[in-house]
Protein backbone atom coordinates (compact mmCIF):
# COMPACT_ATOMS: atom_id res chain seq x y z
CA UNK A 1 0.00 0.00 0.00
CA UNK A 2 1.44 3.30 -1.08
CA UNK A 3 2.01 5.29 2.10
CA UNK A 4 0.68 8.57 2.54
CA UNK A 5 1.89 11.32 4.55
CA UNK A 6 1.03 14.63 2.80
CA UNK A 7 -2.57 15.57 1.95
CA UNK A 8 -3.51 17.97 -0.70
CA UNK A 9 -7.27 19.52 -1.61
CA UNK A 10 -8.39 20.85 -4.57
CA UNK A 11 -10.83 24.00 -3.60
CA UNK A 12 -13.74 24.80 -5.71
CA UNK A 13 -15.97 21.94 -6.24
CA UNK A 14 -13.67 19.37 -3.33
CA UNK A 15 -13.33 21.79 -0.11
CA UNK A 16 -16.49 24.04 -0.85
CA UNK A 17 -19.29 23.48 -3.26
CA UNK A 18 -20.21 25.23 -6.28
CA UNK A 19 -22.97 26.10 -8.30
CA UNK A 20 -24.24 28.84 -10.46
CA UNK A 21 -27.23 29.66 -12.55
CA UNK A 22 -28.01 32.72 -15.22
CA UNK A 23 -29.99 34.91 -12.45
CA UNK A 24 -26.77 34.75 -9.85
CA UNK A 25 -24.25 35.56 -12.76
CA UNK A 26 -26.48 38.37 -14.35
CA UNK A 27 -27.09 39.80 -10.89
CA UNK A 28 -23.42 39.51 -10.13
CA UNK A 29 -22.58 41.28 -13.73
CA UNK A 30 -24.62 44.16 -12.81
CA UNK A 31 -22.63 44.92 -9.25
CA UNK A 32 -19.14 44.29 -11.52
CA UNK A 33 -20.43 47.04 -13.65
CA UNK A 34 -21.41 49.27 -10.83
CA UNK A 35 -17.69 48.33 -9.33
CA UNK A 36 -15.99 49.70 -12.16
CA UNK A 37 -18.33 52.88 -13.06
CA UNK A 38 -17.07 53.49 -9.34
CA UNK A 39 -13.52 53.30 -9.91
CA UNK A 40 -14.13 55.65 -12.89
CA UNK A 41 -13.89 52.78 -15.64
CA UNK A 42 -17.06 53.07 -17.09
CA UNK A 43 -18.37 49.86 -20.04
CA UNK A 44 -21.12 52.35 -21.40
CA UNK A 45 -23.17 49.82 -21.77
CA UNK A 46 -26.32 48.21 -20.12
CA UNK A 47 -26.03 45.71 -17.31
CA UNK A 48 -27.24 43.03 -19.96
CA UNK A 49 -24.93 43.79 -22.37
CA UNK A 50 -21.99 43.64 -20.06
CA UNK A 51 -23.43 40.46 -18.87
CA UNK A 52 -23.25 39.27 -22.27
CA UNK A 53 -19.58 40.73 -22.99
CA UNK A 54 -18.14 39.22 -19.22
CA UNK A 55 -19.61 35.79 -20.32
CA UNK A 56 -18.19 35.86 -23.94
CA UNK A 57 -14.70 36.77 -22.37
CA UNK A 58 -14.82 33.97 -19.69
CA UNK A 59 -15.45 31.76 -22.84
CA UNK A 60 -12.49 32.98 -24.91
CA UNK A 61 -10.25 32.75 -21.85
CA UNK A 62 -11.17 29.46 -20.45
CA UNK A 63 -10.78 27.66 -23.98
CA UNK A 64 -6.86 29.64 -23.86
CA UNK A 65 -6.37 28.46 -20.33
CA UNK A 66 -7.64 24.78 -20.65
CA UNK A 67 -5.41 24.95 -24.22
CA UNK A 68 -2.24 25.87 -22.92
CA UNK A 69 -2.42 24.74 -18.53
CA UNK A 70 -1.52 28.56 -18.41
CA UNK A 71 -3.15 31.18 -15.88
CA UNK A 72 -2.52 34.59 -16.96
CA UNK A 73 -1.98 37.13 -14.34
CA UNK A 74 -5.18 39.24 -13.04
CA UNK A 75 -4.31 42.14 -15.60
CA UNK A 76 -4.15 40.46 -18.96
CA UNK A 77 -6.88 38.28 -18.57
CA UNK A 78 -9.05 41.58 -17.60
CA UNK A 79 -7.28 43.76 -20.84
CA UNK A 80 -7.23 40.60 -23.10
CA UNK A 81 -10.17 38.72 -22.50
CA UNK A 82 -12.62 39.57 -20.13
CA UNK A 83 -12.83 43.35 -20.50
CA UNK A 84 -10.73 43.91 -23.76
CA UNK A 85 -14.37 44.70 -25.80
CA UNK A 86 -14.65 47.84 -23.24
CA UNK A 87 -11.62 49.23 -24.67
CA UNK A 88 -9.74 49.93 -21.46
CA UNK A 89 -5.78 50.36 -21.49
CA UNK A 90 -3.91 48.18 -19.30
CA UNK A 91 -2.55 51.17 -17.73
CA UNK A 92 -6.28 51.86 -16.80
CA UNK A 93 -6.80 48.86 -15.26
CA UNK A 94 -3.45 48.25 -13.36
CA UNK A 95 -4.95 48.96 -10.26
CA UNK A 96 -8.17 47.55 -9.98
CA UNK A 97 -7.73 44.48 -12.24
CA UNK A 98 -7.19 42.24 -8.79
CA UNK A 99 -10.28 42.97 -7.44
CA UNK A 100 -12.26 43.04 -10.07
CA UNK A 101 -10.98 39.16 -10.70
CA UNK A 102 -11.51 38.66 -6.85
CA UNK A 103 -15.03 39.65 -6.74
CA UNK A 104 -15.92 37.70 -10.10
CA UNK A 105 -14.72 34.59 -8.43
CA UNK A 106 -16.54 35.21 -5.41
CA UNK A 107 -19.58 35.81 -7.49
CA UNK A 108 -20.04 34.53 -10.52
CA UNK A 109 -20.24 30.85 -8.09
CA UNK A 110 -22.52 30.66 -5.68
CA UNK A 111 -19.75 28.84 -2.98
CA UNK A 112 -20.39 26.70 0.96
CA UNK A 113 -17.93 24.95 2.65
CA UNK A 114 -18.68 21.13 2.52
CA UNK A 115 -20.19 20.50 6.22
CA UNK A 116 -17.74 18.26 7.12
CA UNK A 117 -14.80 20.06 5.99
CA UNK A 118 -13.51 21.69 9.19
CA UNK A 119 -13.66 18.00 11.05
CA UNK A 120 -11.89 16.30 8.40
CA UNK A 121 -9.04 18.76 8.32
CA UNK A 122 -8.66 18.82 12.32
CA UNK A 123 -8.71 14.51 12.38
CA UNK A 124 -5.99 14.60 9.97
CA UNK A 125 -4.05 17.61 11.05
CA UNK A 126 -4.15 15.58 14.86
CA UNK A 127 -3.36 12.57 12.71
CA UNK A 128 0.14 14.76 11.68
CA UNK A 129 -0.70 14.78 8.04
CA UNK A 130 0.85 17.59 6.24
CA UNK A 131 -1.71 19.23 4.26
CA UNK A 132 -2.05 21.32 1.09
CA UNK A 133 -4.07 23.49 -1.00
CA UNK A 134 -3.81 23.31 -4.86
CA UNK A 135 -6.14 25.00 -6.89
CA UNK A 136 -7.10 26.44 -10.61
CA UNK A 137 -8.77 30.01 -9.73
CA UNK A 138 -8.10 33.20 -11.68
CA UNK A 139 -7.53 35.31 -8.66
CA UNK A 140 -4.31 35.45 -6.68
CA UNK A 141 -6.62 35.67 -3.38
CA UNK A 142 -9.77 34.01 -4.18
CA UNK A 143 -8.74 30.75 -2.16
CA UNK A 144 -6.97 32.52 0.79
CA UNK A 145 -10.41 34.79 0.96
CA UNK A 146 -12.12 31.74 1.38
CA UNK A 147 -10.24 29.28 3.46
CA UNK A 148 -10.10 33.00 5.84
CA UNK A 149 -13.85 33.25 5.46
CA UNK A 150 -14.53 29.21 6.49
CA UNK A 151 -12.13 29.65 9.57
CA UNK A 152 -10.16 26.75 7.50
CA UNK A 153 -6.86 28.86 6.78
CA UNK A 154 -4.39 27.65 9.74
CA UNK A 155 -4.60 24.06 8.46
CA UNK A 156 -2.46 24.43 5.28
CA UNK A 157 1.25 24.80 5.07
CA UNK A 158 1.13 25.65 1.51
CA UNK A 159 -1.29 26.69 -0.95
CA UNK A 160 -0.65 26.97 -4.56
CA UNK A 161 -2.96 28.75 -6.57
CA UNK A 162 -2.34 28.73 -10.57
CA UNK A 163 -3.38 32.36 -10.69
CA UNK A 164 0.02 32.69 -8.65
CA UNK A 165 1.92 30.09 -9.85
CA UNK A 166 1.27 30.72 -13.65
CA UNK A 167 0.39 27.03 -14.79
CA UNK A 168 -3.00 25.18 -14.03
CA UNK A 169 -3.99 21.52 -13.48
CA UNK A 170 -4.10 19.32 -14.81
CA UNK A 171 0.28 20.65 -15.86
CA UNK A 172 1.75 17.58 -13.75
CA UNK A 173 4.47 21.07 -12.69
CA UNK A 174 1.78 22.86 -10.16
CA UNK A 175 1.56 19.75 -8.19
CA UNK A 176 5.54 18.68 -8.49
CA UNK A 177 5.81 22.40 -7.32
CA UNK A 178 3.42 21.93 -4.24
CA UNK A 179 4.98 18.87 -3.14
CA UNK A 180 8.46 20.30 -3.63
CA UNK A 181 7.21 23.40 -1.29
CA UNK A 182 6.03 21.46 1.11
CA UNK A 183 9.05 18.92 1.28
CA UNK A 184 7.56 15.84 0.18
CA UNK A 185 8.15 13.45 -2.32
CA UNK A 186 5.17 13.55 -5.18
CA UNK A 187 4.89 9.35 -4.43
CA UNK A 188 3.85 9.95 -0.91
CA UNK A 189 1.51 12.68 -1.67
CA UNK A 190 -2.55 12.67 -2.18
CA UNK A 191 -4.03 14.87 -4.08
CA UNK A 192 -7.83 14.88 -3.31
CA UNK A 193 -9.98 16.85 -6.32
CA UNK A 194 -13.41 16.18 -8.10
CA UNK A 195 -12.55 16.71 -11.53
CA UNK A 196 -11.06 13.67 -13.21
CA UNK A 197 -9.61 15.67 -16.38
CA UNK A 198 -7.63 18.46 -13.94
CA UNK A 199 -7.49 16.63 -10.62
CA UNK A 200 -7.20 13.09 -11.38
CA UNK A 201 -5.45 13.56 -14.63
CA UNK A 202 -2.25 15.98 -13.29
CA UNK A 203 -1.98 13.98 -9.91
CA UNK A 204 -1.21 10.75 -11.88
CA UNK A 205 1.12 12.35 -14.78
CA UNK A 206 2.93 14.51 -10.91
CA UNK A 207 3.68 11.04 -9.86
CA UNK A 208 1.07 11.19 -6.81
CA UNK A 209 0.74 8.14 -4.78
CA UNK A 210 -2.88 8.79 -4.76
CA UNK A 211 -5.71 10.76 -6.70
CA UNK A 212 -8.70 11.09 -4.91
CA UNK A 213 -11.99 11.78 -6.63
CA UNK A 214 -14.66 13.52 -4.83
CA UNK A 215 -17.88 13.38 -6.37
CA UNK A 216 -19.71 16.61 -7.08
CA UNK A 217 -21.55 17.99 -9.55
CA UNK A 218 -20.45 18.94 -12.79
CA UNK A 219 -20.51 22.45 -13.60
CA UNK A 220 -18.92 22.79 -16.37
CA UNK A 221 -18.14 20.54 -20.33
CA UNK A 222 -18.43 17.01 -19.18
CA UNK A 223 -15.95 14.89 -17.81
CA UNK A 224 -13.96 12.18 -18.98
CA UNK A 225 -13.98 8.57 -17.26
CA UNK A 226 -10.03 8.07 -17.56
CA UNK A 227 -7.46 7.84 -15.81
CA UNK A 228 -9.65 6.01 -13.12
CA UNK A 229 -8.86 7.82 -9.66
CA UNK A 230 -7.17 5.37 -6.65
CA UNK A 231 -10.55 6.11 -4.98
CA UNK A 232 -13.70 7.60 -5.41
CA UNK A 233 -15.52 9.51 -2.06
CA UNK A 234 -19.16 11.25 -1.74
CA UNK A 235 -17.79 13.22 1.44
CA UNK A 236 -13.84 14.35 2.45
CA UNK A 237 -15.21 12.27 5.52
CA UNK A 238 -14.19 9.19 3.07
CA UNK A 239 -10.45 10.28 2.91
CA UNK A 240 -9.93 9.36 6.93
CA UNK A 241 -10.54 5.61 5.95
CA UNK A 242 -8.27 5.77 3.05
CA UNK A 243 -4.92 6.96 5.20
CA UNK A 244 -3.37 5.86 8.38
CA UNK A 245 -3.60 6.81 12.38
CA UNK A 246 -1.17 8.35 12.79
CA UNK A 247 0.66 9.68 10.31
CA UNK A 248 3.84 8.05 9.10
CA UNK A 249 6.58 9.24 10.44
CA UNK A 250 8.22 10.13 7.09
CA UNK A 251 8.58 13.91 6.59
CA UNK A 252 12.34 13.99 8.11
CA UNK A 253 13.38 11.03 6.50
CA UNK A 254 12.38 12.43 2.91
CA UNK A 255 13.84 15.68 3.87
CA UNK A 256 16.91 13.81 4.79
CA UNK A 257 16.94 12.14 1.95
CA UNK A 258 16.63 15.15 -0.25
CA UNK A 259 19.87 16.91 1.77
CA UNK A 260 22.09 13.61 0.65
CA UNK A 261 21.83 14.25 -2.76
CA UNK A 262 25.80 14.67 -3.92
CA UNK A 263 25.80 14.17 -7.75
CA UNK A 264 23.84 15.78 -10.87
CA UNK A 265 23.54 13.46 -13.60
CA UNK A 266 22.70 15.38 -17.52
CA UNK A 267 21.89 13.91 -20.49
CA UNK A 268 23.27 16.04 -23.14
CA UNK A 269 21.11 16.97 -26.31
CA UNK A 270 17.83 18.56 -25.52
CA UNK A 271 19.10 19.47 -22.10
CA UNK A 272 22.50 20.95 -22.30
CA UNK A 273 22.53 21.94 -25.85
CA UNK A 274 20.01 21.75 -29.10
CA UNK A 275 19.83 21.98 -32.55
CA UNK A 276 17.89 25.11 -33.66
CA UNK A 277 18.81 24.43 -37.06
CA UNK A 278 17.90 20.58 -37.62
CA UNK A 279 19.03 19.47 -40.91
CA UNK A 280 19.54 22.85 -42.40
CA UNK A 281 22.77 22.12 -44.08
CA UNK A 282 21.57 18.78 -45.59
CA UNK A 283 18.76 20.42 -47.06
CA UNK A 284 20.91 23.21 -48.48
CA UNK A 285 23.18 20.39 -49.84
CA UNK A 286 19.94 18.50 -51.52
CA UNK A 287 18.30 21.51 -53.12
CA UNK A 288 21.77 22.27 -54.31
CA UNK A 289 21.81 18.85 -55.91
CA UNK A 290 18.67 18.62 -57.12
CA UNK A 291 18.12 15.64 -54.76
CA UNK A 292 15.03 14.41 -53.83
CA UNK A 293 15.47 12.15 -50.59
CA UNK A 294 13.68 8.53 -50.55
CA UNK A 295 11.49 8.05 -47.36
CA UNK A 296 13.06 6.44 -44.93
CA UNK A 297 11.61 2.80 -43.73
CA UNK A 298 11.50 3.56 -39.78
CA UNK A 299 12.21 0.29 -38.23
CA UNK A 300 15.52 -0.02 -40.44
CA UNK A 301 16.55 3.34 -39.37
CA UNK A 302 15.67 2.57 -35.36
CA UNK A 303 17.56 -0.70 -35.81
CA UNK A 304 20.71 1.13 -37.27
CA UNK A 305 20.98 4.07 -34.98
CA UNK A 306 20.66 1.62 -31.89
CA UNK A 307 23.57 0.24 -33.30
CA UNK A 308 25.57 2.83 -34.06
CA UNK A 309 24.44 4.37 -30.38
CA UNK A 310 25.84 1.31 -28.69
CA UNK A 311 29.08 0.96 -30.67
CA UNK A 312 28.06 -2.11 -32.69
CA UNK A 313 28.92 0.21 -35.68
CA UNK A 314 30.88 2.88 -36.48
CA UNK A 315 29.48 6.56 -36.77
CA UNK A 316 30.96 6.77 -40.02
CA UNK A 317 28.89 3.40 -40.98
CA UNK A 318 25.81 4.62 -39.69
CA UNK A 319 26.10 8.08 -41.93
CA UNK A 320 26.59 6.61 -44.99
CA UNK A 321 23.65 4.19 -43.98
CA UNK A 322 21.14 6.85 -43.61
CA UNK A 323 22.22 9.30 -46.78
CA UNK A 324 22.40 6.21 -48.97
CA UNK A 325 18.81 5.41 -47.97
CA UNK A 326 18.10 8.61 -48.98
CA UNK A 327 19.55 7.71 -52.10
CA UNK A 328 22.34 9.77 -52.29
CA UNK A 329 25.31 7.90 -53.91
CA UNK A 330 28.93 8.79 -55.51
CA UNK A 331 29.99 10.83 -56.13
CA UNK A 332 27.38 12.89 -53.80
CA UNK A 333 27.85 10.67 -51.19
CA UNK A 334 31.35 12.02 -50.01
CA UNK A 335 30.50 15.24 -49.80
CA UNK A 336 26.93 14.85 -48.03
CA UNK A 337 28.75 12.84 -45.31
CA UNK A 338 30.80 16.48 -44.56
CA UNK A 339 27.27 18.14 -44.23
CA UNK A 340 25.41 15.46 -42.31
CA UNK A 341 28.30 15.86 -39.90
CA UNK A 342 28.42 20.06 -40.09
CA UNK A 343 24.23 19.50 -38.84
CA UNK A 344 25.42 17.33 -35.90
CA UNK A 345 27.63 20.21 -34.76
CA UNK A 346 25.61 22.55 -35.47
CA UNK A 347 24.15 23.15 -31.72
CA UNK A 348 23.02 26.04 -29.36
CA UNK A 349 23.45 26.44 -25.91
CA UNK A 350 20.20 26.46 -23.25
CA UNK A 351 20.42 30.17 -21.41
CA UNK A 352 21.46 30.12 -17.86
CA UNK A 353 23.33 26.48 -18.24
CA UNK A 354 27.05 27.48 -18.04
CA UNK A 355 25.91 29.90 -14.80
CA UNK A 356 23.88 27.05 -13.29
CA UNK A 357 26.69 24.46 -14.16
CA UNK A 358 29.36 26.80 -12.10
CA UNK A 359 27.17 27.03 -9.06
CA UNK A 360 26.31 23.78 -8.81
CA UNK A 361 29.81 22.85 -8.55
CA UNK A 362 30.96 25.89 -6.43
CA UNK A 363 28.20 24.52 -3.57
CA UNK A 364 29.90 20.85 -3.84
CA UNK A 365 27.75 18.33 -6.27
CA UNK A 366 29.72 16.46 -8.40
CA UNK A 367 28.41 16.34 -12.21
CA UNK A 368 28.01 13.74 -14.22
CA UNK A 369 26.93 13.44 -18.34
CA UNK A 370 24.80 10.09 -18.93
CA UNK A 371 24.00 10.30 -22.78
CA UNK A 372 23.08 8.56 -25.64
CA UNK A 373 25.24 9.25 -28.67
CA UNK A 374 27.50 7.71 -31.53
CA UNK A 375 29.52 10.82 -31.31
CA UNK A 376 32.70 10.63 -29.91
CA UNK A 377 33.91 11.89 -26.64
CA UNK A 378 35.62 14.61 -27.37
CA UNK A 379 33.34 16.03 -30.12
CA UNK A 380 30.91 16.64 -27.26
CA UNK A 381 32.83 17.79 -24.74
CA UNK A 382 34.29 20.01 -27.95
CA UNK A 383 30.98 21.51 -28.40
CA UNK A 384 30.25 21.91 -24.36
CA UNK A 385 33.79 24.18 -24.91
CA UNK A 386 32.56 27.22 -27.00
CA UNK A 387 30.63 28.15 -23.63
CA UNK A 388 32.92 26.91 -21.05
CA UNK A 389 31.62 23.80 -19.37
CA UNK A 390 33.86 20.98 -21.04
CA UNK A 391 35.91 21.15 -17.61
CA UNK A 392 33.00 20.54 -15.06
CA UNK A 393 32.48 16.97 -15.67
CA UNK A 394 33.18 14.47 -12.92
CA UNK A 395 31.44 11.42 -15.38
CA UNK A 396 31.14 10.91 -18.99
CA UNK A 397 29.25 8.12 -19.85
CA UNK A 398 28.57 7.39 -23.00
CA UNK A 399 26.44 4.69 -24.77
CA UNK A 400 28.49 4.14 -27.45
CA UNK A 401 31.51 3.32 -25.39
CA UNK A 402 29.79 1.33 -23.01
CA UNK A 403 27.64 -0.62 -25.74
CA UNK A 404 23.86 0.00 -23.21
CA UNK A 405 21.59 2.43 -23.81
CA UNK A 406 19.05 4.41 -21.89
CA UNK A 407 16.36 3.15 -20.13
CA UNK A 408 18.66 0.29 -19.57
CA UNK A 409 19.73 0.71 -16.00
CA UNK A 410 23.34 -0.71 -16.47
CA UNK A 411 24.34 3.11 -17.93
CA UNK A 412 23.27 4.88 -14.67
CA UNK A 413 24.64 2.40 -12.27
CA UNK A 414 28.13 2.85 -14.69
CA UNK A 415 27.68 6.35 -14.14
CA UNK A 416 26.85 6.32 -10.19
CA UNK A 417 30.00 3.68 -9.73
CA UNK A 418 32.19 6.37 -11.20
CA UNK A 419 31.82 8.17 -8.37
CA UNK A 420 31.07 5.57 -5.66
CA UNK A 421 27.40 6.74 -5.03
CA UNK A 422 24.14 4.41 -4.50
CA UNK A 423 20.87 5.80 -6.81
CA UNK A 424 19.53 7.98 -4.00
CA UNK A 425 22.61 10.17 -3.61
CA UNK A 426 22.40 11.28 -7.12
CA UNK A 427 19.39 13.05 -9.40
CA UNK A 428 19.07 13.11 -13.24
CA UNK A 429 17.80 15.27 -15.34
CA UNK A 430 16.08 14.60 -18.73
CA UNK A 431 13.65 15.33 -21.75
CA UNK A 432 12.50 11.58 -22.53
CA UNK A 433 9.96 9.89 -20.78
CA UNK A 434 11.96 6.27 -21.36
CA UNK A 435 14.92 8.18 -19.86
CA UNK A 436 13.40 9.54 -17.22
CA UNK A 437 11.88 6.43 -15.96
CA UNK A 438 14.77 4.49 -16.47
CA UNK A 439 16.63 6.81 -13.57
CA UNK A 440 13.61 6.18 -11.77
CA UNK A 441 13.89 2.99 -11.65
CA UNK A 442 17.33 2.67 -10.75
CA UNK A 443 16.39 4.58 -7.42
CA UNK A 444 17.66 8.08 -8.82
CA UNK A 445 15.50 11.56 -8.06
CA UNK A 446 14.56 12.81 -11.26
CA UNK A 447 13.93 16.42 -12.91
CA UNK A 448 12.37 17.11 -16.37
CA UNK A 449 13.74 19.72 -18.25
CA UNK A 450 12.50 20.80 -22.10
CA UNK A 451 10.76 17.49 -21.64
CA UNK A 452 7.90 15.48 -23.96
CA UNK A 453 4.27 15.70 -23.02
CA UNK A 454 4.51 11.92 -21.71
CA UNK A 455 7.56 12.89 -19.24
CA UNK A 456 7.01 11.69 -15.89
CA UNK A 457 9.25 13.04 -12.89
CA UNK A 458 10.22 14.05 -9.34
CA UNK A 459 10.46 17.84 -10.23
CA UNK A 460 9.71 19.52 -13.63
CA UNK A 461 11.84 22.87 -14.94
CA UNK A 462 10.91 25.65 -16.93
CA UNK A 463 14.03 27.32 -16.86
CA UNK A 464 17.40 25.54 -16.31
CA UNK A 465 18.31 28.27 -13.56
CA UNK A 466 15.53 26.33 -11.62
CA UNK A 467 18.15 23.41 -10.87
CA UNK A 468 19.53 25.69 -8.40
CA UNK A 469 16.31 25.66 -6.11
CA UNK A 470 16.32 21.99 -6.03
CA UNK A 471 20.10 21.46 -4.78
CA UNK A 472 20.73 24.13 -1.65
CA UNK A 473 24.67 24.02 -1.08
CA UNK A 474 26.10 20.75 0.42
CA UNK A 475 29.30 23.09 1.66
CA UNK A 476 28.03 25.68 2.89
CA UNK A 477 28.69 27.82 -0.16
CA UNK A 478 24.99 29.19 -1.61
Amino acid sequence: MTTIDTIFFDMGGTLETLTYDEDLRREASGQLRQYLIGVGLDPECTDEMFYMTVCNGLKAYRQQNISSMKELPSLHACSDYILKPFGFSEKDLQAVCDEFMLRLELTFYRREARPEAVQVLTTLAQRGYKLGIISNVMSKDCVTTNLTHYGMIDFFEVIVASAVYGRRKPDPRIFTHAAQLIGSRPETCMHVGDKISRDILGARNAGFGMAVQITHPVVDEPEPVEPAPSAVVETLDGILDLVSDPAPASAKQRIASASSVKAVFFDAGDILYYRHERGRYLAEFLDTHSLKPKPFVDSEQKEMKDRAMTGDISKGAYMEFRLRSMGIESPQLEEALEVFQKDSCNVAYFDGAKETLDELKRRGYKLGIITDTYHTRELKLGWLREIGIDQVWDVFVSSCEEGVRKPNPRIYRIALAQLDLVPSEASFVGHKKSELDGAKAVGMATIAFNYESAAVADHFLDQFDELLTLHPSTNGKG
